[in-house]
């Protein structure tokens, strides 16, 4: 069933990430972030509301702590610290960096959680990753940057790249941590994302940008707060899937991401993707090692 709602989490996030583009047209990075988070608290401080009235009991204050410190770590420092790393080796790298999180998440999960593998899931995690890096190699391959990075620069972005990698691998630690408080995805969905747009509002105020980040035009507002809405199921999913399965497994099986941004970017016509043996070796890749977890979880 956490295999499933993990699933759920990366078929959602390429969904949003596809409206998302479609709002950069019109707006800047920073607005998507904005509104989607913003979308995000609308949305589950509703459900929260509605369906948690009356009971004090579940607003445990250390699991609300834990899931604030979960919305900030990730959606916050963590963005930060991948941006630092793309603005010193680029994207393409930068991307290959992130994806290692779950590597990380094997350490803090048996560290905080007192988690760990069997052999079959780590091998499944190691097939899983291995299908990723080798299809965003090959999506992004005609775009990848053909410069000599000097020195200097090359281990700067690949220490804040792992720095990235780390901070989302804490950020998941943390909120399956935050469940043992609070056994609510509902909670934890809401408290966290609201965590994070306290943080992000705070930062972007004090750099007197926040105006203009709030500041969009139509088409851009209508496709960020779609996304939000993909997010917030995206965003659910996970925390329903930490409820039923480790850490690392729900962070490798939602790291399967760029899978379903392929197939809906060609479904929806968003890009021009051939098809060749190698892409269909990777996706096969993928898909056989989200079964080996599956079958030995």
């Amino acid at each position: 069933m956490g295999i499933v709602f993990a699933l759920v989490t990366a078929f959602s996030f390429s969904a949003s990430s596809i409206f998302v583009k479609r709002g950069l047209r019109y707006g800047s990075s920073d607005s998507a972030v904005f509104y989607t988070i913003a979308a995000n608290v609308i949305f589950f401080g509703i459900g929260m509301t509605f369906l948690f009235r009356g009971q004090t009991e579940i607003y445990n204050t250390s699991g609300l702590i834990i899931f604030l410190i979960s919305g900030i770590l990730g959606p916050v420092f963590g963005r930060f610290s991948l941006y630092k790393s793309i603005s010193y080796i680029g994207a393409s790298r930068s991307a290959s960096l992130k994806i290692i999180s779950p590597v990380f998440s094997v350490f803090l999960a048996f560290l905080f959680l007192r988690e760990w593998l069997n052999i079959f899931s780590l091998l499944g995690m190691a097939v899983v990753l291995t299908g990723v890096y080798l299809l965003k190699d090959e999506t992004e391959r005609t775009g990848r940057e053909k410069d000599n990075l000097a020195q200097d620069r090359l281990w700067f972005g690949i220490l804040w790249g792992l720095f990235s990698a780390f901070l989302f691998a804490a950020t998941n630690v943390a909120r399956k941590l935050g469940l043992r408080f609070i056994p609510s995805a509902i909670v934890g969905s809401a408290v966290s994302t609201f965590g994070g747009l306290v943080a992000f509002t705070i930062y972007y105020l004090a750099k007197g940008k926040l105006r203009e980040i709030i500041l969009v035009e139509r088409p851009a507002l209508q496709n960020f707060l779609i996304a939000g809405l993909l997010t917030c199921s995206a965003i659910f999913s996970y925390f329903v899937a930490l409820s039923y399965v480790s850490v690392p497994v729900a962070m490798t099986i939602a790291n399967t991401e760029p899978l379903f941004t392929l197939a809906l970017s060609k479904l929806w016509r968003e890009k021009d993707e051939a098809i060749n043996l190698r892409l269909v070796f990777n996706v096969a890749l993928i898909v056989a090692g989200v079964t080996i977890i599956a079958i030995f979880q």
